[in-house]
């Protein structure tokens, strides 16, 4: 291996750390915060504070309109290009999409939340709680706009600043909320994580980004700009919708047909490898995204794609074989030896994760290649074939490994789709590249199916 090797993958190794340096800071936050409401809520406080929340994440995503994914592709385009003024206009056109859109769902809210509460809490419910939550359902909108930002300009010193401030700020008001107002003191602590994140990030980092909120030359609101970026931003909204709605739906099957305790079991081995996997996916979205989006037309992509794949795989590969070995401490670490079960589970859903970084990696151009039309159809193939890997599962009397082989399944299917379709779009793998990829499936797989027969 040459020195311009070596330095591709010091630089690929230095931006996965600052990834997972974000990715560990929410996961100790998140769980310092919830020994904290177990503490001073009970069972009781923390089932009405999870209501409260998984609404704020739903009407939040919504607001955002799914523009962190066009917002970064524009923003990387115009960085490429050294277009400041264009930098300016997307992000001032998009904070006004945005604030329109935290408008309409806040005033419908806040009129209604006596009803709202009623219907997330039951009869004599807090209506203040919806109202207090309204603050993290703007702060998730702007989020949006921020995260595209950052990602467009592949900066992943900005997204760990954002997950260092943002805990510490929301760890600091529960702690000071929550022991003196209950249960309001909850969602108002948890809700003071977006505008401290924001705030925090873009304060530590004004330097770099002060231009970026310059006012845009005329027109400040581009009309052309934002129908580009929504019509982007729709077809992410409803990728994200059926991804939700057919995990939601298939794991309610499941649930009932095998059980809450094997749904419990899949459920431990579903957290461990998404935390796997996460690391790779905030380098492919914070980082690789921008830069493949300036990266000018399929020679770039291309280029960049053959470029970037043989690090972040072997990396991948060699991750997910370490967590393979190590599933057994890893569940009784996280969870305890009750969840032991789970480990034949845990084996394929990692293989499934890794097949699922390897689709990323290779369908990451698809967007500024092929637009919509490339992309929507590659990003659903992973939903479509978790559902139909699910059913076809069943039929074979799979039972309680049902949804851990459709994981597998999807994950596989993905990749080798999105394979296909890249390549005939003109952007292929090399032919070392597909060496690896073969091999470190082929191992992965082989791994899996001989430890979960132990």
């Amino acid at each position: 291996m040459n020195d311009g090797q070596l330095e591709v993958w010091r630089r690929r190794a230095g931006r996965l750390m600052l990834g997972a340096g974000a990715n560990v800071a929410s996961a100790l936050g998140g769980a310092i915060r919830n020994k904290l409401f177990a503490h001073f809520l009970g069972t009781a406080g923390m089932g009405a504070f999870a209501q409260v929340m998984t609404a704020t994440s739903w009407l939040g995503t919504g607001s955002g309109m799914g523009l962190s994914l066009p917002v970064a592709r524009a923003v990387g385009a115009a960085t490429a290009s050294g277009d400041d003024a264009a930098v300016r206009r997307v992000v001032s056109t998009a904070l006004a999409v945005v604030a329109v859109a935290i408008a309409c769902v806040a005033t419908l809210a806040a009129v209604f939340a006596p009803a709202c509460a009623t219907a997330l809490l039951g009869p004599r419910a807090d209506p203040t709680l919806v109202r207090l939550a309204l603050i993290a359902v703007a702060g998730l909108a702007v989020q949006a706009v921020a995260q595209g930002l950052f990602a467009g300009r592949s900066d992943m010193v900005a997204p760990l600043t954002y997950a260092i401030v943002g805990n510490l700020g929301a760890t600091a008001a529960v702690l000071a909320l929550v022991p003196f107002f209950g249960l309001r003191g909850a969602v108002l602590g948890a809700a003071c994580f977006y505008p401290a994140a924001i705030l925090g990030t873009l304060a530590w980092h004004w330097r770099s980004y002060r231009t970026a909120f310059r006012p845009a030359p005329v027109p400040r609101f581009d009309r052309t700009e934002a129908g580009a970026m929504l019509k982007v931003a729709m077809a992410a909204l409803v990728m994200s919708l059926l991804d939700q709605g057919v995990m939601l739906a298939v794991r309610t099957h499941f649930a009932r047909t095998m059980g809450l305790a094997e749904n419990g079991l899949f459920q431990a081995a579903f957290a461990l490898s998404q935390q796997a996997g996460a690391v790779f996916y905030a380098y492919l979205s914070s980082y690789a995204f921008g830069r493949i989006s300036g990266a000018g037309g399929i020679e770039g992509v291309r280029a960049y794609t053959q470029r970037q794949w043989s690090a972040i795989m072997t990396v991948a590969a060699l991750a997910f074989a370490v967590a393979m070995l190590i599933a057994t401490p890893l569940i009784h670490l996280l969870f305890s030896r009750q969840f032991d079960p789970a480990r034949p589970m845990l084996l394929w859903t990692l293989f499934g994760e890794f097949a699922k970084v390897g689709m990323q990696a290779w369908m990451i151009g698809a967007l500024p290649l092929g637009g919509v039309r490339l992309f929507f159809p590659l990003g659903i193939s992973y939903v479509l074939a978790f559902a139909a890997g699910y059913a076809g599962a069943l039929a074979l009397g799979l039972g309680a490994m049902s949804l851990a082989a459709a994981y597998a399944f999807a994950g596989a299917f993905a990749l080798l789709l999105s394979g296909v379709v890249m390549t005939v779009r003109g952007v292929p793998l090399t032919p070392r590249g597909l060496v690896l990829l073969l091999g470190a499936l082929a191992g992965l797989a082989l791994l899996a199916w001989t430890l979960a027969g132990r």
